[in-house]
């Protein structure tokens, strides 16, 4: 039991370090380790908790930068077509779809790595509902909802710090909402307790090592590290949807 909480705590720390520094990918990087040694139930309840504590505590820290007009429209996309979406899974129509997601999501990384100095996404109603309606497609099939949204808020936020507080909010509400839903259903169990407090350890050790990595970097190497953290997700989710070794 020890070694497991310990190794518990040692991916929760990776994974924060990677949030830290990209705005996103906490939850991606746990569901392909967690289920290696935890029930996929398991894995899946602490990644949201740990996930939705994360994002929430970097939000509070970053609250003076959060940028909420930003937001507005495409949460409102995300609200809308993530009722819809839902709908969608719940018949059972969402089968072998995951994999081109993940060529999607490599593709999008790809091409803003070869042409990021002569694109500039403008934040305007267009822009916003198109982000906002793949990002609910993508997280409500998929659980990644996070890559669209970073490669949007990326482009339109003043200022990385700016960029980090805006995504860490748009993750707390919907990883929030997800946690209700699953408490709702009677997901939580009394077996997760003692994980719980060696993910968070593991998680805010994280963010403390990333804290110390993310103000030494500049607009253009944050951009960088966004995109191939992107990439990096969307050839996880194509290889393991077509190999069936990941979530």
């Amino acid at each position: 039991m020890l070694w497991m909480l310990l190794f518990l705590a040692l991916c929760c720390f990776v994974s924060a370090l990677v949030q830290r520094l990209s705005g996103f990918g906490l939850a991606t990087l746990l569901m392909a380790l967690l289920p290696l040694f935890l029930p996929f139930p398991d894995a899946l309840l602490i990644t949201g908790v740990a996930g939705c504590a994360g994002s929430v505590a970097l939000a509070v820290q970053q609250r003076a930068h959060i940028q909420w007009r930003q937001l507005a429209v495409p949460l409102a996309a995300y609200v809308v077509v993530g009722f819809f979406v839902t709908r969608f899974v719940a018949a059972g129509a969402a089968g072998g779809l995951k994999r081109w997601l993940g060529l999607f999501l490599f593709a999008l990384a790809l091409y803003f790595i070869l042409l990021s100095k002569r694109i500039r996404i403008r934040a305007s109603v267009p822009s916003g509902l198109l982000v906002g309606t793949v990002s609910g497609v993508a997280n409500n099939l998929f659980n990644v909802g996070g890559p669209p949204m970073a490669v949007y808020l990326l482009n339109v936020c003043d200022g990385h710090l700016a960029y980090l507080a805006t995504i860490q909010v748009f993750l707390a509400l919907i990883s929030g909402y997800t946690n209700v839903v699953r408490a709702a259903s009677g997901m939580f169990h009394l077996g997760i307790l003692p994980m719980v407090p060696a993910a968070l350890l593991g998680m805010a050790l994280g963010f403390w090592a990333g804290g110390r990595l993310f103000h030494r970097l500049d607009g253009e190497k944050l951009k960088r590290i966004v995109y191939l953290v992107v990439a990096a997700s969307g050839l996880w989710i194509f290889f393991g949807d077509l190999l069936g070794f990941s979530v």
